[in-house]
């Protein structure tokens, strides 16, 4: 699905205020919407060190013009996980999982012939030893990416301009390693027949949160906010620091004042967007998390102070108390409002040879 033509992206907001615009992305979905309005740049799977070498090639010829802004997006703890030999060796992995036989294949989730598939192998002693590989292979590609982003800094610092630009690293989701693959499997509700294994099925905190890190004009120095953050306030937060004026009607609010609190009180965070299974929504106010179907039908209440890797579900309470009724009506009221206040869709995207197999490399075609 294309984002539609009437929702504006960070890049087309960017482009009305005078800003030169670049993107070096190595997924070529986002070329679905959300790079549009970045008008230079590239859309290639390719690693982590090609795509910082052309950020940093484009930095030493454009970065004293300003103003500018500049995405950088790097895949590689997406599938499929190639960490390289040097960076394993540094992380301190040795030769068990460098020559591990199976690596090829564990750096998607296995494929059962060569390597167990991850998500179809019942029993976490049956696949103990891929399961080591692959979590390797994955801290392998986060510092692969790690060093890219270092790299980009230095040269910004280096062409003198760093002091003065705002910095945004962020991810879109996480990754799911097992860690509710008994539950999954019960429910049996991804028809792939995947349990516990990638991103896409399950709106659970291993797949919700993710890092943020913001650097720069208007940012407190080392300010670590331990406070969830809603994705959807990211927009008008950074356009905030940019002092520039969002546009109407556009989701999500600026939180700078929210971020200098010395006491905080939690945001609400809603979630949506399944790829894989029967649709979910839910919503996280303070400690308490609800995850209920399109119809607002609750499946699942946990306690996040006391119970993070939520193994007890308490969804038989919200029926019984005032605080757990609250919670579902809120949730409804948003659920409602995505319902009938959402923009209109735009059908599929037109894909040529070169983006098809982009997406079939990384697991999005078949």
């Amino acid at each position: 699905q294309v984002i539609a033509p009437g929702i504006p992206t960070l890049g087309e907001i960017l482009r009305e205020t005078g800003y030169r615009r670049a993107a070096f992305t190595s997924n070529p979905y986002l070329r679905l919407g959300p790079r549009r309005g970045f008008d230079q740049g590239v859309d290639k799977t390719i690693g982590a060190d090609r795509i910082g070498a052309l950020a940093r090639n484009w930095i030493a010829k454009e970065a004293r013009r300003q103003p500018w802004a500049l995405w950088v997006h790097f895949n590689d703890p997406h599938e499929p996980t190639r960490g390289a030999d040097a960076t394993l060796r540094e992380l301190g992995y040795g030769r068990g999982v460098i020559e591990d036989p199976q690596r090829r294949a564990l750096e998607r989730w296995g494929d059962g012939e060569r390597a167990p598939h991850l998500g179809k192998v019942e029993g976490r002693e049956e696949v103990a030893g891929a399961l080591r590989t692959k979590r390797a292979l994955y801290d392998a590609a986060i510092r692969q990416v790690d060093t890219e982003i270092g790299r980009i800094l230095e040269d910004l610092h280096r062409q003198g301009v760093l002091r003065n630009t705002l910095v945004l690293i962020v991810s879109d989701h996480g990754e799911e390693f097992l860690d509710h693959a008994e539950e999954e499997r019960r429910r049996a509700e991804d028809p792939r027949g995947i349990w516990g294994i990638g991103h896409g099925h399950t709106l659970y905190e291993e797949q919700l949160r993710v890092p943020l890190i913001l650097m720069g004009p208007g940012v407190g120095v080392r300010d670590v906010v331990e406070e969830a953050f809603p994705l959807v306030d990211l927009l008008p937060t950074v356009l905030g620091l940019l002092r520039i004026e969002a546009p109407a009607g556009i989701d999500g609010r600026d939180r700078r004042s929210w971020i200098k609190l010395r006491r905080r009180a939690p945001l609400p965070m809603l979630a949506e967007g399944l790829a894989y299974g029967s649709d979910r929504i839910a919503l996280i106010d303070g400690r308490w998390k609800l995850i209920a179907d399109r119809s607002g039908r609750p499946l699942r209440l946990f306690d996040l102070q006391n119970d993070p890797q939520e193994r007890h579900n308490e969804v038989a309470w919200v029926d019984s108390l005032t605080w757990a009724s609250s919670l579902r009506d809120s949730l409804l009221r948003w659920n409602d409002r995505l319902l009938f206040d959402a923009p209109p869709t735009v059908g599929p995207a037109e894909l040529d040879d070169e983006m098809r197999q982009g997406l079939r490399s990384l697991g999005y075609v078949e």
